[in-house]
C-alpha cells in the first residue's frame, strides 16, 4: 500500500520514517496533529500562580498506565498536594477504583470524568488552562494530542515518551517532562513534585509551549 499512495500525512516525524522504510517514496503533505489543530480560547489561560488543579488523563487499558500515576500521586506529600484540584478525566474503572480504595485520597479533592463520559471539548481546554501540570502516561503512542492541548494551555506536560515520538514537542527539563519509564513510579513522583515545585520552571515552559502551540 505504502509504494501504491502519492502522498502522505502523518502525525509525528516518527510514523514518517516508519512509511519510508516500508516502502513509501512519494510526497509528504505535512506532519500535522491527529485532530487536524485546536481551538485554543486565551482568555482561559491562566497565570502560572493561578493554577490549581493536577489533570491527569486516566487511560489504563493495557497500553495507557494511569495507575502508576496514581500510585506516583501517593507517593507525593499531602501537604504538595492539598492546595490542589485532582482531575482526572477518560478514566477507567480500574483508575477510578485505584483512588477509591486508597485512603491517601480521601481527603484530597478528586473528581473524575469515567472513560466514555461525555466531556465537551471546550470544557477539558477550560480545565486545562487552569491546571498547572497534566500527566499522561502509556506504553504506546503516536504524538500525545492531549498533552499537546495542555501545552497550548500553558499546563506543564509531564508525558511518557514511547517510540521517541513525545521528544519531537517537549524537550526534557525544558518545557516539561518525558517520563522515560511508564512503570517506575518513584521517578513518576519525583517528577511530580519538581513540576508543581519549580514555579519559574512552569512559568518559562508556559510562555514558550503557548507560544509554540
Amino acid at each position: 500500500f505504502l509504494r501504491r499512495i502519492n502522498y502522505i500525512i502523518t502525525d509525528c516525524k516518527r510514523d514518517y520514517e516508519i512509511a519510508k522504510n516500508n516502502g513509501f517514496v512519494n510526497e509528504l503533505l505535512g506532519v500535522y496533529i491527529g485532530n487536524g489543530g485546536l481551538d485554543i480560547d486565551k482568555t482561559k489561560i491562566k497565570a502560572v500562580n493561578d493554577r490549581n488543579a493536577i489533570l491527569i488523563k486516566g487511560y489504563d487499558d493495557g497500553v495507557g498506565k494511569a495507575c502508576e500515576i496514581i500510585e506516583a500521586l501517593a507517593l507525593v506529600s499531602f501537604a504538595v498536594l492539598q492546595h490542589y484540584k485532582i482531575i482526572v478525566y477518560s478514566c477507567d474503572q480500574v483508575v477510578a477504583d485505584a483512588i477509591a480504595n486508597n485512603s491517601f485520597f480521601t481527603n484530597l479533592d478528586v473528581t473524575i470524568y469515567k472513560r466514555g463520559q461525555f466531556v465537551a471539548n471546550a470544557d477539558l481546554l477550560g480545565y486545562m488552562g487552569q491546571s498547572a501540570i497534566h500527566i499522561a502516561n502509556s506504553l504506546s503512542d503516536g504524538l500525545p494530542t492531549s498533552s499537546v492541548e495542555a501545552m497550548g494551555m500553558g499546563a506543564f506536560p509531564i508525558q511518557s515518551n514511547p517510540g521517541a515520538v513525545s521528544e519531537e514537542v517537549i524537550t526534557h527539563g525544558v518545557n516539561g517532562f518525558l517520563i522515560e519509564n511508564p512503570f517506575d513510579t518513584a521517578e513518576i513522583a519525583r517528577l511530580i513534585i519538581e513540576g508543581l515545585t519549580c514555579v519559574a520552571l512552569r512559568e518559562t515552559a508556559q510562555r514558550y509551549n503557548v507560544n509554540y502551540v
